[in-house]
């Protein structure tokens, strides 16, 4: 009995925080799906401007990749997203705006992508897996499971306390506060993705004509 503990303890944190990551990764895809429906609302003009820019944002990668410099304020940006789902979490209030949080990041996430594979054609589609998918391969996840903890954690303050399962608010902030720190590392990673890796990419392919 006593070595099926560990095992039983987390089929139960997986039962407890199934229902929040569902509607955690349900709000992003309709971000998504939204974000890509917004790119058609542009103007002929607006998407002239944005293909401009991200022409020239192409052009200089290719001559001298920038992102070393740029590690840092992602670094510091990514982390408070992290930060503001958590502080939304254990506010109990906040948890209308935690699915807000997660709706915009996918909004962001959908049109980024919509975008650049409507507009620019092939060039689009791998500057969007490039730059966009490969950091989000880290982002997304770690978005996600720091959403759905800290739904659930609101949750378990507002909702009635099951008579056979009871878990201190205590141990479940320690397991939330212990999963945005685990996150946020995943989330430098990430960020080393988006400013370092992803320039030195964009930088070969350009130079290789693709």
């Amino acid at each position: 009995m006593v070595a099926s503990q560990p095992g039983l303890r987390w089929q139960e944190q997986l039962h407890r925080y199934q229902t929040p990551l569902i509607i955690a990764v349900s709000t992003f895809a309709l971000g998504i799906l939204f974000g890509v429906m917004a790119v058609g609302t542009l103007t002929p003009a607006d998407k002239a401007s944005l293909v401009a820019y991200l022409h020239r944002f192409i052009a200089g990668q290719a001559s001298t990749p920038e992102g070393s410099s740029l590690f840092s304020r992602a670094v510091v940006d990514n982390l408070k997203v992290l930060g503001l789902l958590y502080v939304l979490g254990i506010s109990v209030a906040g948890m209308p705006l935690v699915a807000l949080v997660v709706f915009f990041r996918g909004f962001v996430l959908g049109f980024a992508m919509g975008f650049v594979t409507t507009t620019m054609a092939w060039q689009g589609v791998w500057f969007g897996v490039v730059v966009v998918g490969l950091q989000s391969a880290f982002m997304v996840p770690a978005t996600m499971l720091v959403a759905a903890g800290a739904l659930g954690f609101s949750w378990s303050l507002v909702a009635p306390r099951s008579t056979t399962v009871r878990h201190s608010v205590l141990e479940q902030f320690v397991g939330l506060t212990f999963l945005v720190v685990a996150m946020g590392a995943v989330v430098v990673v990430g960020s080393a993705c988006e400013t370092l890796v992803a320039p030195f990419l964009v930088h070969l392919l350009r130079n290789w004509g693709i």
